[in-house]
Parts: structure tokens; C-alpha cells; sequence
């Protein structure tokens, strides 16, 4: 799709591929067999998982997706604000000037699959790295993604879509997976 290379890999009753191509991940599918549908996740940067997969199973927030969305009728679909590969946020911003992959378009997602998008960046768009340029980047993703129904998910203070990983750290899995079988009920 992005020119990159597609890996799989199967963790548990999970099969896990993502798109790669060096320090960049392009997106990643968890397809679970009790789940049909897809649900695009978006989120700030990816975490451990790029390349062949040799830290897949130090992702954490891909583990706390496949605990949201096991048997919910959803897969998580994670795509990102920006592609570089990174384990902690602030590598992010200490390589700014890499955040993006040159080969990667929004545009090329298949956007057709997915049956509804939930932000989940954080509230990274209020802090002291990058705003402006985190704001223009969620506007342009939001513009690509607009038609898709939205499963609003829990907010920061400040109204910003709360992190997978906060979520966790505040007890609301719970409401993560309530939010997601809501929606899936209301469809079928």
C-alpha cells in the first residue's frame, strides 16, 4: 500500500499485521476470529512495534486494544498522526524532522473497511511540542476520515480524545468497551 513491507504475526487468538518500512509503521491491523468489523483507531505515533516485528509483545497500547475490543464484534485498525516509530512520545519530538515517511498517504487507507473511527491521541495537540503542527495534522486526518461515524471514546480535562494508556491507568477499560458495544449494537 505505502511501499513498505506487510508482516503478520499471531499472539494468542490474535493475528496481528502492520505495514513497515524502516523506523516507520504505517498501520496496524489486530483481527481477532469473534470480530468481523473494523474500526480505525487514531492515535499520535506508533510505539514498539515496526520492522519485523521483534517487539511486538512490548506494545502496550496494542495490548490494551485487543483487551477493549475482544468480542465486541470490532478490530482495531491503528493508524497514526505521525508514522515514526517511536516508544515514548518525546522521541517523537526529539525526531521531529522525521515524523513522516515520505511514501505515506491518509488517502490510501482503506477507508471503504472501516465501519466507524475513535480518537484516541491524547492531549498532545495542548502541550509544549509541536501544537500547531499536531492541530493541523489531526485536522487533515479528521478531513480524510470525516464520513465514518465516530465512536466518541472518554475526555481528557482539556476535551481531547484520552489515550488508550490513560484510559488503562485510570480504570476505564471498562468504559472503552462499553462505548465500542454500544456502537456495534446500535448498528446491527
Amino acid at each position: 500500500m505505502h511501499n513498505g513491507t506487510i508482516y503478520s504475526k499471531s499472539l494468542g487468538s490474535w493475528s496481528i499485521s502492520w505495514e513497515s518500512s524502516e523506523d516507520y509503521r504505517f498501520w496496524c491491523l489486530q483481527e481477532h476470529p469473534s470480530n468481523s468489523r473494523i474500526v480505525a483507531i487514531v492515535m499520535l505515533n506508533p510505539g514498539s512495534l515496526s520492522g519485523a516485528g521483534e517487539n511486538l509483545n512490548q506494545d502496550t497500547t496494542l495490548r490494551v486494544l485487543r483487551d477493549f475490543f475482544e468480542g465486541t464484534s470490532f478490530n482495531p485498525y491503528v493508524i497514526n498522526l505521525f508514522n515514526l516509530a517511536t516508544p515514548k512520545p518525546h522521541v517523537l519530538f526529539e525526531k521531529w524532522e522525521r515524523r513522516d515517511h515520505p511514501s505515506f498517504s491518509y488517502q490510501e487507507l482503506p477507508i471503504a473497511r472501516f465501519s466507524a473511527v475513535m480518537y484516541a491521541y491524547g492531549n498532545y495537540e495542548n502541550g509544549d511540542d509541536y501544537p500547531t503542527q499536531i492541530q493541523e495534522r489531526i485536522a487533515a486526518v479528521r478531513d480524510v476520515l470525516h464520513g465514518i461515524p465516530e465512536i466518541a471514546v472518554p475526555r481528557n480535562q482539556s476535551g481531547t480524545p484520552k489515550h488508550p494508556l490513560t484510559a488503562q491507568q485510570q480504570g476505564l477499560n471498562g468504559v472503552f468497551r462499553e462505548k465500542i458495544i454500544s456502537y456495534a449494537e446500535a448498528i446491527t
